[in-house]
């Protein structure tokens, strides 16, 4: 008994820190995408890309789909036949690739009313951006004028943060260095104790 429950607790410390890690990269995103962003409409919409991909991660990895599979792999695996192993992950990875294709063709053609379900927000907004039709020209230049903005921005902040820096490195430096010749010249004099 000791030994499962060792192994029980050396798994659930894998399984935690792997999804602590998860949760500390999840907020570093937030908080670099709402700096970058702001409370904009960009910022909005890139949340709902997140959330689309993260409903099929929920159906296929979390959901009834990993509930069957791990059972199924495991008979497969467990009867050490390498070669029907490979041909049951190659049939479902085509299966999934097709599903995939199928699902994205599907989406494309009611955007409209997919956006509807996922974002209904975003269905009556005043600036056109997710109404199922590709922006036009001016959207985009707009779009571009302000990234162009936001990165000039972060440019502008990194000087005014690393220039003091590598100055003041440049300083602390010289002067650990002019120390050093000062003390080095004084022990050559015999003047040092």
């Amino acid at each position: 008994m000791l030994l499962t429950k060792n192994s029980f607790f050396k798994s659930l410390k894998k399984v935690g820190l792997w999804t602590g890690l998860s949760r500390i990269f999840g907020l570093i995103r937030d908080i670099s995408t709402t700096s970058l962003l702001g409370a904009s409409v960009f910022h909005d919409i890139f949340v709902v890309t997140l959330k689309i991909p993260n409903l099929f991660r929920r159906f296929f990895a979390e959901g009834a789909f990993n509930q069957a599979f791990i059972p199924v792999y495991s008979d497969f695996y467990r009867a050490n036949d390498e070669k029907a192993t490979k041909e049951f992950l190659n049939a479902l990875a085509g299966s999934f690739l097709s599903i995939l294709f199928l699902i994205t063709i599907i989406v494309l053609l009611i955007t409209p009313i997919f956006i509807l379900i996922f974002a209904p927000g975003f269905y009556f907004d005043d600036f056109g951006y997710t109404r199922g039709s590709v922006p036009d020209a001016g959207h985009l230049q707009s779009a571009a004028a302000s990234l162009h903005r936001q990165l000039e921005q972060i440019l502008e902040w990194l000087r005014s943060l690393l220039f003091p820096t590598v100055q003041l490195v440049r300083f602390v430096t010289n002067m650990l260095l002019q120390s050093l010749r000062l003390h080095s010249g004084a022990s050559k004099l015999g003047c040092a104790s």
